[in-house]
């Protein structure tokens, strides 16, 4: 079964999405470079929460993500494609071929072939429609990804970009993109919701205003 979907961004302002992308996860004790029994337990929540799978089957696949030594770029692009709702199939294949053609891994790589740190940050980085600075902007390239990702406390720590990733380190990115993503869904309702109180205080004192010129 294969499904696309839509991933929409949310139009914010400048200050919300620096205030949602410069948050410091060092605070959250529950990512950590090896995950515990409960940084598992938030991440399966977070990723059930998405809609597109079942706790049950997240579960399932975290346990054979834990067992695995070294992702390929097949098992790294079929789970991220869809914890972040764009691409939905059960064949790493097909969505190793999907992000090939939306140009979201580097090139001559092999869906079989161990994944490397900065192509996997590649892939995050445009599966998750993250903003980059200017030179990720200008290139969207993998090695600058890969420094997307450490600024912003996705990677933590500097790594040899050419490393194969883990289950494990795989899991842990991905659990706090969604974690970043769902605190700047929230910094921007509070925004919105800031900017309609405004917009109604402004409109009642305008109808005050109306009502004493009419008087």
């Amino acid at each position: 079964m294969t499904t696309i979907r839509n991933y929409r961004n949310i139009n914010a302002s400048p200050l919300a999405y620096n205030t949602a992308l410069n948050y410091q996860f060092s605070s959250q004790k529950m990512f950590l470079p090896l995950l515990s029994r409960n940084a598992l337990f938030v991440i399966i929540c977070l990723l059930a929460g998405t809609g597109f799978l079942s706790a049950q089957s997240v579960a399932l696949e975290i346990e054979t993500l834990i067992d695995t030594q070294a992702v390929t770029y097949g098992q790294a692009a079929r789970f991220i494609l869809e914890a972040s709702e764009v691409f939905v199939t059960d064949s790493p294949e097909e969505a190793f071929n999907y992000a090939v053609q939306q140009r979201w891994l580097p090139v001559n790589v092999s869906a079989n072939a161990n994944a490397r740190l900065d192509g996997i940050s590649l892939l995050l980085m445009c599966s998750f429609e993250m903003r980059g600075g200017i030179f990720y902007s200008l290139t969207k390239n993998s090695h600058y990804a890969y420094l997307e990702l450490v600024c912003n406390n996705v990677i933590l720590g500097r790594h040899d970009p050419a490393m194969a990733v883990s289950g494990a380190k795989l899991l842990s990115y991905v659990g706090r993109i969604l974690a970043m993503q769902g605190m700047y869904a929230q910094t921007i309702r509070q925004e919105r919701g800031s900017e309609s109180e405004d917009a109604a205080t402004e409109h009642q004192s305008f109808s005050v205003e109306n009502t004493i010129l009419e008087n």
